[in-house]
C-alpha cells in the first residue's frame, strides 16, 4: 500500500459510519479477527489557580498535574461474522483501558458487544451494546478519522452521559454508546445516498438496565456521493444529517426528561474538506463540580438547557494535514447566574509516519466566560488556560 492510500485512509471521515462499524460488509469472510489501537498522550494546560486551588478545568485527569503523558485509550477487540451465512450474521466485541474519562472507575470496561443480522442490505438489525446515533463527531471512528485529539465541547458536554449520584461519579463516562437494539442501513439512486439509524437502548451508561424508561434515538443522512463507493471510507461527498434522543431519567427521585438533537454539514473533496454541527441539549444538563474544584459536589441541572456546535476545516497534503476549529457551547439552567459560555480555537496538524502510525498535535485557546455571574464566578472563568497535546496513535 502507498503512503498517499495510507493516509487517505487515516483521515478518512466521509463515511456511513453505522455500516461500516457496524457490519463485515467489503471484508473477507471471517469468523474472527483482532483488531484494537493505543492513543498515548502528552499534554499540558497552562493553569492559573484561584485562592492556590487550581480549577478541574486546568488539571489533567483527577490529579494536580498540569503537565503529563499517559495512555489516553488502549482497546483490543475480535469481530467477524458466522461462517456460511454470508456476512448476514456478524458480531463484535472489545474491551478499553486507559485514563479517559470511560474507565473513570474502574481500570478495563466493556467498549462494545453486539451482534448484527442483515437479512437484506437496506435493513440491518443490531442487538447489544454499540455507538449511539448521534452527531458526526460520536459516530466517527475516532483512531482513523478524527482531525482533533479531543471532540468538541458541545460534543464532550452534551452527548457524553454520565453516571451521577449524591453530587458524585459512580461510573465511567457512556462513550456515546448504550444497550439496545437498532435498525439501520442506506439506500442509493444515482449519486443520491439516504443512511437512517434508529435505536431503543436503556437510557443510561450502565450495563444493566435500571429503569423501565427507554431512550428513542434516530439519525438519517442525505449524501450527494461526488466520487467513490457508497461504503467507501474516504469518499467524496456533499451530506446532510439530522439526528434526535429523547429519554427519561431520575435524578435524586426527581422526574426528568433528556433530549438531545442535532443537525451537521459535511463536505469532502480532497485535499480539503468542511464540516459543522449544531447541537441542543434540554434536561439532564451536566455542568461538572460546582465550584470547579476537586471534592465539589458534581451539579447536574434538570430542566437545564445548552446550544453548542463547532465550524472545522481540514486539508491534507502527501502525508501530512492540517486543521482548524472553532466550537462553542453555552449552557445554564432557569438561573441567569447559572450561564457558562465556552469558546476554542483549535490548530493542528496530523501525520501518518508510520505504516499504521498516526501523530496528532493540537494547540487549543480555551476561553470560559460566566457572563450574569458574580465576582468570584468570573475570576474562576477567565482561569480557563490553554493547552497543547500530542497523541501518538497505533491501529491494528
Amino acid at each position: 500500500m502507498t503512503l498517499l492510500a495510507l493516509v487517505a485512509a487515516a483521515v478518512a471521515v466521509a463515511a456511513d459510519w453505522p455500516v461500516i462499524q457496524g457490519t463485515e460488509r467489503g471484508q473477507a469472510d471471517q469468523p474472527a479477527r483482532p483488531f484494537g489501537f493505543v492513543q498515548v498522550v502528552g499534554e499540558g494546560v497552562f493553569a492559573h489557580a484561584v485562592d492556590g486551588r487550581v480549577p478541574t478545568f486546568d488539571r489533567l485527569g483527577t490529579g494536580d498535574a498540569a503537565l503529563g503523558l499517559s495512555v489516553r485509550r488502549a482497546r483490543l477487540g475480535l469481530r467477524g461474522s458466522v461462517p456460511e451465512t454470508d456476512q448476514r450474521l456478524t458480531w463484535l466485541v472489545s474491551l478499553e483501558a486507559g485514563t479517559g474519562s470511560v474507565t473513570r472507575t474502574s481500570p478495563v470496561v466493556l467498549s462494545d458487544a453486539s451482534v448484527t443480522f442483515v437479512p437484506t442490505p437496506p435493513l440491518c438489525v443490531r442487538v447489544g451494546r454499540f455507538k449511539l446515533p448521534l452527531g458526526d463527531e460520536a459516530l466517527e471512528s475516532n483512531p482513523v478519522a478524527a482531525p482533533t485529539i479531543d471532540a468538541s465541547v458541545a460534543t464532550l458536554q452534551l452527548l457524553q452521559e454520565n453516571p451521577i449520584a449524591e453530587g458524585a461519579y459512580t461510573g465511567g463516562a457512556s462513550g456515546y454508546r448504550d444497550l439496545g437494539v437498532s435498525a439501520f442501513g442506506s439506500m442509493q439512486v444515482g449519486p443520491l445516498q439516504v443512511s437512517y439509524d434508529t435505536m431503543v437502548s436503556n437510557g443510561e451508561p450502565a450495563l444493566v438496565d435500571p429503569t423501565t424508561d427507554k431512550d428513542l434515538s434516530a439519525r438519517v443522512t442525505v449524501a450527494y456521493v461526488l466520487s467513490g463507493a457508497p461504503t467507501d471510507p474516504h469518499r467524496h461527498e456533499l451530506a446532510l444529517s439530522a439526528w434526535a434522543q429523547r429519554g427519561g431519567r431520575n435524578l435524586e427521585g426527581q422526574a426528568a426528561t433528556r433530549l438531545r438533537e442535532g443537525v451537521g454539514l459535511h463536505l469532502e473533496t480532497a485535499p480539503f474538506r468542511a464540516r459543522a454541527e449544531l447541537i441542543r441539549g434540554v434536561g439532564m444538563i451536566e455542568a461538572g463540580p460546582n465550584p470547579p474544584f476537586p471534592g465539589e459536589p458534581v451539579v447536574v441541572y434538570p430542566d437545564g438547557v445548552a446550544l453548542g456546535g463547532y465550524v472545522l476545516a481540514h486539508g491534507a497534503w502527501r502525508w501530512a494535514g492540517a486543521t482548524a476549529r472553532w466550537d462553542t457551547l453555552r449552557r445554564g439552567a432557569d438561573d441567569p447566574t447559572t450561564v457558562r459560555v465556552f469558546q476554542n480555537w483549535t490548530f493542528g496538524v496530523d501525520a501518518t509516519v508510520a505504516h499504521r502510525v498516526r501523530l496528532l498535535v493540537d494547540y487549543t485557546h480555551r476561553r470560559l466566560d460566566a457572563p450574569r455571574g458574580d465576582a468570584a464566578a468570573a475570576r474562576v472563568a477567565a482561569a480557563m488556560g490553554d493547552r497543547v497535546a500530542a497523541q501518538l496513535g497505533v491501529t491494528f
